[in-house]
């Protein structure tokens, strides 16, 4: 038996208890709970996340009321910044299938794969993107009074917080070995056989997985005079007009193809998707507002042809339209096969002037730099920065932790600094509102105090939204802005520029 086995022992060993007492709570006091759904959350549901590892007090970890659609969740399960499951409790005996269907259809939009609706005594978890209909996304069904204590524990361990935040939200069939004799069998193995493998150690086998495993490691795609970046999920991907095309994109099976323009985005999610089946006879018109995306012959509705057809098999794709028009039409197709558009990822590459590249002294009436004058590669803290339009683009920013990330282009530095303050926690509910006059610098909504939307926001881990469309000088000054008013000082933040 391994560290996580012994781990996971201990932990059903003490959930079983807790049914226990949870079981007998509910007959003491089913006529209060019935009443009050702030009752049966601190009663119920509340101790059995808490015993499941997910501390109800700590935002790291627990978000409630959390924004889903146009709705709020009571809890969201958080893994890094990201909602990984969002739950929706009910007070007692309530009905759950109306809140499953719709929690569900927010969690798509969303792209959240993980739902649970509960009474605190029925628990019920859904894989949001399954192309199924709703029954055939439950994954885990439990009642604490209606199934064996034993059988809960183990189905109620699709929510441990170890598994969740690896993704595998899965119930447990049985145990090789009964509960009460795991620590005897852990003890005695470990004395017969020191080097015992892992299959002698208990396991647990999976009631329902998805159906397709997500690869964790892909070979990396040589890009010339490239800073490689890391994988943007397609829900998050908010290009700006001079983006070039992304060179590779990455489909939920792990599977990859490169990228040249931008309008193969859309032509080779609908590959994908044909291929795979997401695609067939019964969904192969969708529309996009008033225009077809995809459709078995090249006309909207109205008999206007498309502009721009590019065809896949049997179907037409109307590749007219803006960066942003196209990530915003694969969205929706995604979504309307059943899939999360997060699943989808996009990988971008910065060109740079390799280091050893010889550089030129500019002309004598060249104007001003008005960065500092400090060497090739050197980094420029964002306290002494203020660009304007003809300085250099800034190639890589570092945190105070001397993490780096590759940047590009201006607005980026603001959208990174942001990423890396909520990622750590210096951002979050009570400071993440941060304006400039009317228009919002960060928010948890893309929408500015005026009433307007964002003109080009970026999303972060699908809580909070940056504003980019400001020019170099302002981005700067925003991160300032926003450094400080998480408490963090801007000359710890460092940029190198081309």
């Amino acid at each position: 038996m391994d560290r996580m086995d012994r781990v996971r022992a201990m932990v059903l060993e003490s959930l079983l208890e807790l049914v226990e007492t949870l079981s007998k709570r509910i007959d003491e006091h089913g006529a209060a709970l019935r009443q009050s759904e702030a009752l049966t959350r601190y009663a119920l549901i509340d101790p059995l996340l808490r015993e499941l590892g997910w501390d109800t007090a700590n935002p790291a970890l627990v978000i409630p009321e959390h924004r889903l659609g146009a709705g709020v969740a009571d809890y969201a399960l958080v893994s890094d910044g990201k909602p990984m499951v969002v739950v929706e409790a009910k007070k007692l005996d309530e009905n759950l299938h109306n809140a499953a269907s719709q929690g569900i259809t927010y969690c798509i939009s969303d792209g959240i794969r993980f739902f649970s609706v509960t009474d605190g005594r029925r628990w019920e978890i859904y894989e949001t993107h399954l192309p199924v209909p709703i029954d055939g996304k439950r994954i885990v069904s439990l009642d604490l009074r209606g199934t064996p204590a034993t059988e809960v524990c183990l189905k109620a361990m699709a929510l441990w917080q170890p598994s969740v935040q690896q993704g595998n939200v899965m119930a447990a069939e049985k145990p090789i070995v009964g509960l009460d004799a795991i620590g005897q069998t852990a003890t005695a193995d470990a004395a017969d056989n020191p080097n015992a493998t892992s299959q002698q150690a208990t396991t647990y086998a999976p009631v329902s997985v998805q159906q397709t495993q997500l690869a964790t490691h892909l070979s990396p795609v040589s890009v010339p005079n490239a800073i490689e970046q890391e994988w943007i999920s397609v829900s998050e991907y908010s290009p700006a007009k001079e983006d070039k095309a992304p060179y590779e994109l990455r489909f939920p099976d792990g599977s990859t193809t490169k990228i040249q323009r931008w309008f193969m985005l859309l032509t080779e999610t609908v590959r994908w998707l044909y291929n795979n089946r997401y695609i067939t006879e019964s969904n192969l018109r969708i529309q996009d507002t008033r225009n077809l995306i995809v459709s078995d012959s090249p006309f909207h509705p109205g008999g206007r042809p498309f502009s721009q057809s590019k065809t896949i098999g049997p179907l037409h794709v109307e590749t007219h339209g803006h960066r942003w028009t196209l990530v915003r039409k694969i969205r929706t197709l995604i979504t309307r096969t059943g899939l999360a558009s997060s699943q989808f990822k996009v990988r971008i590459a910065t060109t740079y002037e390799p280091a050893s590249a010889p550089r030129t002294r500019p002309p004598a009436h060249s104007a001003p730099t008005s960065v500092p004058n400090t060497g090739e590669q050197e980094w420029i803290p964002l306290s002494d920065l203020n660009p304007k339009g003809r300085d250099p683009s800034p190639v890589e920013i570092q945190f105070p932790d001397n993490s780096k990330v590759a940047l590009g282009r201006w607005n980026l530095v603001m959208v990174e600094t942001a990423r890396w303050l909520y990622r750590n926690s210096y951002l979050n509910a009570r400071n993440w509102r941060i304006r400039r006059g009317t228009r919002y610098i960060v928010s948890n909504t893309a929408i500015h105090a005026d009433g307007k939307e964002f003109h080009s926001p970026a999303a972060i881990l699908g809580s909070l939204y940056v504003e980019k469309n400001y020019s170099a000088l302002n981005s700067v000054k925003n991160a300032r802005t926003v450094i400080e008013r998480a408490g963090q000082d801007p000359a710890q933040f460092k940029v190198r520029l081309r």
